[in-house]
């Protein structure tokens, strides 16, 4: 059969189709309904309809086409935004009658306001006319004859009408928006394209496809947990209102991700679904509260002027401040206890190691999907990439990987040092994570994690310049991933044992090259009882066999230090057993440029281009620095 997709894909795609085809027939048959329906809600599901679209686009781009990608989303999002804003005005005016609702009337003395026109009915005479007041809530209680209740009432009077004015006046751009987008027909081109993987497409997914989706589903969560988690350090200062609302909009896509793979994987996740709800409920408060707390200020400013126009003078603006103060004060109130909610809220998700549950779960899936298949049967000839010390070399990271899955590896592991001397250390750790990469942690990766700098005295400044700046530049989700790789790891593969660790399985420093005594690997060899021993941390690629134990240490992927200056790494082929040393060429100007741009020492270039060790790229900017 020929499918519309890389086989492995199949399965993922056809569930894009699954999901984003009822949502578009959804939202078509919402913006039919906009322009007539009395009821607010259909104009938020709506707008909730638009928002999970375009999330799923993101989520499901790699079965679509990037450039109708691009054309779709700025129409979608042009049609969000113009809800949002009739959304938020509908709610405004929703707690705003309520408040109306609760509050009784002891005397009929309603204010009316006409447009831009101002005018009282004056409690003791038939005619209309303008209240001669002062901003003071007593003498102007005393002038109306009206408790305290309702000369507030009369600013929240004046509030809504302005509020029904608005929404009024942009009901026209509302009823445009939505006319608009139906009639580019974005919805019945998304259709269109998605309509492929529904045909002829097997109901029952083979097992790669099921990881694959899998995987997809794991790495977009991951960058939305990263971006949330950087958001989360504004939760130390109540007033970054923007980036709380940014933490709300990534909340939601969080939520509408965890329920669209909480399909696939039945009611596994439902339980975290519900923790981050009540995250997100609490800053969908929240961000009701700024609502107000923003436009407040700008209505009591358009008052006054209003004021002034017709009246001369503040008087009759100083009645309706008096319920808009109150209200303001009392967002504002609502606000610092719902935010000290929020911070509670978060620390507990933390605390439960919530994202990190969620990650793992995917994981155990992806391993049992492969359980349930024979391995030899499922991959005759299967293979695993090998890799050590990337020292945060992203373009050597991808072209390793690259190279890789040319040759047709299932998997990878990593022999430690991620990180430290390059220029990308968060982003590879991003590409470490999103490919579930089985890792061990590296020396350096420990070093900066525990800051070594600060507590003992490091060989030169140029280690401690990367030491720093890597850790200045690491997220604090990529550290706490570093921090909980082990020292060693040990995997079971068709029938060999596998034992991964940086240095040697007795030290994380000790280095293991081609010159180390076969007395000292027999050693190592018994005491492991493993059949394959995988390393790194020398820089010094080889492969030997002891007693029956085979040693490979895997090079480096992103600092080489004799000479080559190529990306090294090994392969491990399975069924026959063999293993092969691969070095491959990268975009080595790509990663000079990063080190440059981040201004770390000019011998991490030459490193990089002479595939040297530090020492002698120092000893290289001595020579050049006499001559």
């Amino acid at each position: 059969m020929k499918y519309p997709c890389k086989r492995k894909k199949a399965f993922f795609c056809r569930y894009a189709a699954d999901t984003l085809i009822p949502l578009t027939h959804t939202l078509s048959e919402f913006l039919k309904d906009v322009s007539t329906a009395e009821d607010s809600e259909v104009l938020h599901q709506c707008r909730v309809t638009t928002r999970k679209i375009r999330t799923a686009l993101s989520l499901f781009e790699a079965c679509l086409s990037h450039k109708r990608i691009k054309y779709w989303e700025p129409a979608l999002r042009k049609l969000t935004k113009s809800l949002s804003e009739a959304r938020d005005l509908d709610v405004q005016i929703s707690y705003v009658e309520s408040l109306l609702t609760h509050t009784a009337h002891k005397q009929s003395s309603p204010l009316f306001f006409r447009s831009s026109t101002i005018l009282v009915n004056h409690p003791n005479h038939h005619e209309t006319e303008v209240i001669s007041g002062t901003s003071h809530e007593e003498n102007v209680s005393a002038v109306l004859s009206v408790d305290s209740d309702q000369i507030h009432h009369i600013g929240i009077e004046c509030l809504l009408l302005r509020l029904k004015q608005k929404r009024n006046e942009i009901q026209e751009h509302v009823l445009f928006s939505t006319g608009e987008t139906a009639e580019c027909n974005t919805l019945q081109r998304i259709n269109e394209d998605l309509q492929v993987y529904i045909q002829d497409m097997p109901s029952e997914p083979h097992p790669d496809e099921k990881v694959y989706a899998n995987e997809q589903f794991c790495y977009f969560l991951l960058r939305k947990f990263d971006v949330l988690t950087e958001y989360s350090h504004y939760l130390g200062d109540p007033t970054a209102h923007v980036k709380h609302h940014k933490m709300r909009i990534i909340t939601k896509q969080i939520i509408f991700i965890l329920e669209t793979f909480s399909k696939i994987c039945l009611e596994s996740l439902q339980q975290e679904i519900e923790h981050i709800k009540a995250v997100q409920s609490l800053l969908e408060s929240l961000h009701e509260c700024d609502v107000w707390i923003e436009f407040l200020p700008g209505f009591l400013k358009e008052e006054k002027s209003l004021a002034m126009d017709y009246a001369g003078n503040t008087k009759i603006y100083d009645l309706i401040a008096l319920g808009i103060l109150k209200l303001l004060d009392d967002q504002k109130t609502k606000r610092d206890e719902i935010f000290h909610d929020l911070v509670q809220a978060w620390e507990r998700v933390k605390s439960e190691e919530l994202f990190e549950i969620i990650t793992a779960k995917i994981s155990i899936l992806n391993n049992e999907t492969l359980q349930k298949e024979k391995i030899d049967e499922l991959i005759p000839n299967l293979k695993i990439a090998c890799i050590s010390d990337i020292h945060a070399n992203l373009p050597a990271l991808e072209a390793v990987i690259n190279d890789a899955k040319t040759r047709g590896v299932s998997g990878f592991i990593n022999a430690g040092d991620c990180i430290g001397y390059g220029a990308s250390p968060d982003m590879v750790i991003h590409v470490v994570r999103y490919n579930q990469i089985f890792s061990v942690i590296g020396n350096y990766d420990l070093d900066i994690i525990t800051k070594k700098w600060k507590s003992r005295k490091v060989k030169s400044n140029e280690k401690k310049i990367t030491m720093e700046w890597t850790h200045d530049n690491l997220s604090h989700r990529n550290s706490t991933f570093l921090q909980k790789l082990p020292n060693t790891l040990r995997l079971k593969i068709q029938g060999k044992t596998l034992l991964i660790t940086h240095g040697s399985p007795e030290s994380i420093t000790e280095y293991l090259t081609a010159d180390t005594p076969y007395s000292r690997l027999c050693e190592l060899a018994t005491s492991s009882a493993a059949d394959v021993i995988i390393t790194g941390h020398s820089h010094s690629p080889f492969i030997k066999e002891v007693e029956g134990t085979s040693f490979l240490n895997c090079g480096s992927v992103g600092r080489q230090e004799d000479r080559d200056p190529r990306a090294s790494y090994a392969v491990i082929t399975f069924n026959p057993f063999s293993i092969v040393q691969i070095r491959v060429p990268y975009n080595i100007k790509k990663a000079v440029t990063k080190i440059r741009k981040n201004n770390l020492p000019k011998e991490f270039e030459q490193m990089a281009i002479m595939g040297c060790s530090l020492r002698s790229a120092k000893n290289r900017t001595k020579q050049k620095n006499k001559s």
